[in-house]
């Protein structure tokens, strides 16, 4: 279900699947301006057209060449988030769909990562 509006994105969280990312981006007042899925191949191609902005992404298998690709692309990257940690704090969202808005929170606080 992507969801694209005209407000740009300040904060994206990236939820890394086995095949997919799931990407969910907050504009500055905290609504949801973006949500897709994306295959882990295209992940780069897809956000090179964002402005620079901050990302959050759980540490795991792949997710060092992807954040190595972003940060080259000019965006903030937070990589060291841990989906247990953020699975505790925010149960009421529930489902790994949600995992993505939980990483946008979470990385804009100071000591996050």
């Amino acid at each position: 279900m992507p969801r694209k509006s005209n407000a740009t994105a300040v904060t994206i969280g990236i939820d890394p699947g086995k095949n997919t990312l799931h990407l969910i981006g907050l504009d500055a007042r905290g609504a949801i301006v973006l949500r897709e899925r994306v295959s882990r191949d295209r992940i780069v191609a897809r956000l090179a057209n964002v402005p620079p902005c901050l990302i959050g992404i759980e540490a795991g298998m792949g997710t060092h060449y992807v954040t190595r690709e972003l940060l080259a692309l000019g965006h903030d990257v937070t990589e060291n988030l841990q989906g247990s940690s953020l699975d505790a704090e925010f149960q009421e969202w529930g489902g790994d769909s949600k995992f993505d808005k939980t990483s946008c929170h979470r990385s804009q606080r100071p000591g996050s990562a």
